[in-house]
């Protein structure tokens, strides 16, 4: 009796652990199996004060004119083709219903309407998920600068674009940050705040 219950108490514990470590691996295989699409990106300041140590931007499509009309909070999907052929930079996106987009799509993004293309909410719900990014807390307040034109002065103008991967089931995941074509780590090391370069 005591060896059953055991067994019982062993198979209760390993379970969640089993679990979690299933929902890893899924979510780790479909971060891996999408295609990569490069997406440029502009500034935003969404008057958040609770932001931490990220920029928040929005993603500067291409968009289509589209005959779906995709109204406020309604579930769609952006469609993702190439802008040139052979090339996933700055694709060409439009809206389409949910039960097209595997048809018609190279690639598509499961999201929200929010009345056009550039205001188009990525994700199964809202929010900002897939409109942040986690930067060096040091690095703040100079990125935030950049990405939204503040420091052109002093530091020029940059382009900024993310590269997302987006399964074929709709979901897309922010793998890099990129400023005029570099990630985001390399060129910080090889762009030190003006504060901080040696003479």
């Amino acid at each position: 009796m005591n060896k059953g219950k055991n067994i019982l108490k062993i198979a209760a514990l390993a379970l969640p652990v089993i679990a979690m470590a299933l929902l890893i691996g899924m979510h780790m295989q479909n971060r891996e199996n999408g295609t990569l699409w490069n997406v440029p990106v502009t500034g935003y300041d969404p008057r958040d004060l609770l932001r931490g140590h990220y920029l928040t931007f929005r993603y500067d499509w291409d968009g289509e004119e589209t005959a779906i009309v995709c109204s406020r909070g309604e579930k769609c999907a952006l469609c993702l083709r190439e802008n040139t052929p052979g090339s996933r930079d700055n694709p060409k996106v439009r809206i389409v219903s949910v039960e097209d987009a595997p048809k018609q799509c190279a690639a598509f993004i499961h999201g929200h309407g929010n009345g056009s293309v550039s205001r188009f909410e990525i994700g199964p719900k809202r929010g900002n998920g897939l409109r942040r990014y986690y930067i060096p807390e040091a690095e703040a307040r100079r990125l935030d600068g950049l990405l939204r034109g503040w420091n052109r002065d002093e530091e020029g103008e940059h382009k900024f674009s993310v590269k997302l991967r987006v399964s074929d089931d709709g979901r897309a995941f922010i793998e890099h940050m990129y400023i005029d074509g570099m990630k985001l780590e390399e060129w910080l090391k090889e762009h030190p705040a003006p504060d901080q370069k040696r003479p």
